[in-house]
């Protein structure tokens, strides 16, 4: 079998709305002949030394293609990935593998795959002749991406890890570690949130997606004209850039902070809670307050009901509906498999579709419901500390981000 060594870059793309790690590659000289190379020194490494293997390898199957990323290895000059339709790929073996790509990075995409065929893997780290133990092997089928049919229900809560009394099971670990806690766990600590349910099925490979991202959430990019474009779109002001995201699962299309102070939905804007229309035991909130901290100070109105004035006014992402969401649909979005992870406290948001938010701590954005045991009070989430759903007085200045769409349950 010939094989030819690659040296490869990679960016973001989309197929049908699907992440994909698009590789943009070119040939070069290999050393050793172009296969495994074997393991004498080169590519800077002293004598005798050998390379780690490649860890927590994610594998990620869309429409056509399969996705992989995985730990840099430290020296590592390069990567091999092994592809084969059957288990049991050994570098050493060219009969185990039908194909072998070296990348620089620790990732890469393999497409033009047939979906309902499950792929095996293994990843080696390079340095020059040098190559590691291959990392464990994992697997994926591809499949086409299911048809956008939002069920208005909300989000499962991207907890796809399971724990003992003691320590989570593979918590930052590969989607295989992740199963295989799991089912480790099954007896003695039954019934966990990772036992079943949406991310449950992602993480098992039994959860089609209309779009993107983590765990069992389901997002796709919208424009400024209302269009979904791909994952590799971008912030920006022009028809094709992106500005929302819609949420495929629950159908609600979530506003997308910018970081610009001369715009409407810069992300450090902060408004009181107020709505004049429902007046909750005569307590509407607080109409206004300090006008430097958002972009409406010449009208001295920095509250929520303005701000949703404002959007609806704008016609973000083509749309005049916007308002505020309700504490569920706020918290439906919420990360709990990032905020609740070993390497303690993080921002409980998939930041692939929710990138720009506010520098500071806390991350609290207002909710449309009002805390029904003290008036002059409202509920907010906080992003930035385990998705925390908390109340605060109306006349507190937090963050706003807008929701379209029907009122989910």
């Amino acid at each position: 079998m010939t094989m030819s060594c690659f040296q490869a870059t990679h960016g973001l793309a989309s197929q049908a709305g699907l992440l994909s790690v698009v590789i943009i590659v070119g040939l070069y000289g290999c050393d050793g002949g172009g296969s495994n190379g074997g393991n004498g020194a080169g590519g800077g490494l002293p004598p005798g030394t050998s390379l780690q293997a490649p860890t927590s390898v994610i594998v990620l199957p869309g429409d056509k293609q399969i996705n992989l990323n995985w730990s840099e290895v430290a020296d590592a000059s390069g990567y091999n990935i092994y592809l084969s339709e059957f288990a049991g790929i050994h570098p050493d073996t060219a009969a185990s593998y039908s194909e072998m790509q070296s990348v620089s990075t620790a990732s890469h995409a393999f497409t033009d795959l047939e979906n309902g065929t499950r792929y095996h893997f293994i990843v080696t780290a390079t340095a020059g002749s040098v190559e590691s133990e291959a990392a464990d092997e994992v697997s994926a089928t591809p499949a086409a991406p299911a048809p956008f049919n939002p069920t208005s229900l909300l989000n499962d809560t991207g907890i796809d890890w399971c724990a003992s009394s003691v320590a989570a099971i593979a918590i930052e670990g590969a989607t295989a570690e992740k199963r295989t806690g799991c089912q480790n766990l099954a007896a003695s600590y039954p019934r966990q949130d990772a036992h079943s349910g949406r991310d449950a099925r992602f993480r098992d490979g039994d959860l089609p997606k209309h779009g993107g991202g983590s765990a069992g959430f389901d997002f796709s990019k919208i424009s400024n004209s209302g269009e979904v474009v791909g994952f590799a779109a971008q912030l920006g002001s022009g028809p094709d850039d992106w500005a929302c995201t819609r949420d495929n699962h629950t159908g609600l299309v979530w506003e997308v902070k910018v970081d610009d102070e001369t715009h409407l939905r810069h992300r450090a804007w902060a408004y009181s809670w107020y709505d004049s229309v429902n007046n909750f035991q005569g307590k509407p909130g607080v109409e206004s307050h300090s006008t430097t901290l958002c972009l409406d100070a010449s009208k001295q109105r920095c509250d929520t009901e303005k701000y949703v004035e404002d959007v609806n006014a704008a016609g973000l992402c083509g749309a005049t509906d916007w308002r505020m969401p309700s504490v569920q649909e706020l918290f439906s979005i919420a990360h709990l498999g990032l905020s609740q992870s070993t390497l303690g406290p993080r921002t409980s948001l998939d930041r692939d579709y929710f990138p720009i938010l506010p520098t500071t701590a806390q991350k609290r954005y207002w909710s449309a419901t009002p805390r029904a045991s003290l008036g002059n009070s409202a509920f907010n989430v906080d992003y930035g500390r385990n998705g925390a759903v908390e109340s605060s007085l109306k006349s507190t200045p937090w963050y706003v981000m807008l929701v379209r769409g029907p009122v989910s349950p």
